[in-house]
């Protein structure tokens, strides 16, 4: 069944336990303030097929100075297939000059991400490229953009950075929403290789 939100914020809440036993303040810190913002948004509702299983995966990181936190949910199929449908993304990025180019350059580290998780990979045979072009490269189609919300936390810390740090939390978050929804384990990226468009 669906993996609901209160189970989320319990798992948060665990992690920022452990986080503020070994010292680490600024992961606690984080952890707390996307626990409370889900809390606040309510119930998601993915967008994946009728009856479809749900499963939620969190991870964090820090980069670039940045702390981020992301948070999303998958849906899967009878036939296999998954979506992500959602992606929470909380950073603290210290002092934030410009809220609008924080907010798309977590945007589009988050799409990047995704692409790399899913299906990013590159093969050579006699030191040739196998993927030219779309026809055997896949990449996220704009029907299979996940909704991302991104949380700012007010900091007076130097700035960070805002564009590479949406990308490592990401890969974690899926991988781990993936085997909560399935039982099994991916230890190694991308998840689906060799796929094509119109394939998962």
């Amino acid at each position: 069944g669906a993996k609901g939100r209160g189970e989320s914020w319990r798992m948060l809440c665990t992690m920022v336990g452990a986080w503020q036993v070994r010292g680490y303040s600024m992961f606690s810190m984080i952890l707390r303030d996307s626990g409370q913002w889900i809390g606040r948004t309510g119930p998601w509702k993915p967008e994946g097929w009728p009856g479809a299983e749900v499963g939620w995966g969190v991870a964090l990181a820090r980069s670039f100075g940045s702390y981020v936190c992301q948070v999303v949910d998958i849906s899967a199929s009878g036939s296999g297939s998954i979506r992500v449908n959602r992606v929470a993304c909380v950073i603290d990025c210290g002092t934030i000059i410009n809220p609008d180019s924080v907010e798309a350059q977590m945007q589009g580290a988050i799409v990047h991400a995704l692409n790399a998780t899913l299906w990013g990979q590159i093969t050579f045979v006699a030191g040739k490229a196998q993927q030219t072009n779309f026809r055997n490269s896949r990449v996220l189609r704009l029907n299979e953009m996940p909704q991302i919300t991104v949380q700012m936390i007010a900091s007076t810390a130097p700035p960070g950075g805002v564009g590479e740090p949406g990308v490592p939390p990401l890969a974690p978050a899926v991988v781990n929403a993936y085997a909560r929804l399935t039982g099994t384990r991916l230890r190694s990226l991308p998840m689906f290789p060799g796929a094509t468009m119109g394939g998962l």
